[in-house]
């Protein structure tokens, strides 16, 4: 089964990255601010929606999450991450449900963050064929380290 991160929490940090890369653009041509704005600032605003616009398609379409019997496969571009079910030892329920990213630590202490589809579907499967799970006091007390 497939499952498609939300589309609205992928913009949302897309927004935050672009920003960024805008102004690194920004400054890299000229650096000053003028009003009316500079033929460099145009190529270079227009440069950063181009470039946004294009890896935003490309990342909606090249990530997504496949469900299989053992593991979770995570698909990010041209990478793959394997979660196996029998390594994870905590889901953070409550706080994955609340700001709609999954929340799950493994045996080797990692916290993990991924965005959730719309419907929480990957939360509500990851649940059901996780059997190791342990609560949370047990897994700060094995990993005193890990931020859930």
């Amino acid at each position: 089964m497939k499952i498609y991160p939300s589309k609205t929490k992928t913009l949302l940090w897309f927004f935050g990255v672009s920003l960024l890369i805008l102004l690194l653009f920004y400054f890299t041509f000229d650096g000053r601010f003028k009003w009316p704005l500079l033929p460099q600032a145009y190529i270079a605003i227009a440069g950063w929606a181009i470039i946004t616009a294009i890896y935003f398609f490309i990342t909606l379409k090249l990530s997504y999450y496949t469900l299989e019997k053992k593991y979770l496969s995570q698909k990010k571009l041209t990478k793959e991450y394997i979660y196996e079910y029998n390594r994870i030892i905590y889901i953070d329920e409550a706080w994955s449900r609340k700001n709609k990213i999954l929340l799950f630590v493994t045996d080797r202490g990692d916290a993990i963050y991924l965005v959730l589809d719309k419907k929480q579907v990957l939360l509500d499967e990851m649940l059901k064929r996780c059997k190791k799970l342990k609560d949370r006091e047990s897994v700060l007390i094995q990993f005193p380290k890990v931020k859930i």
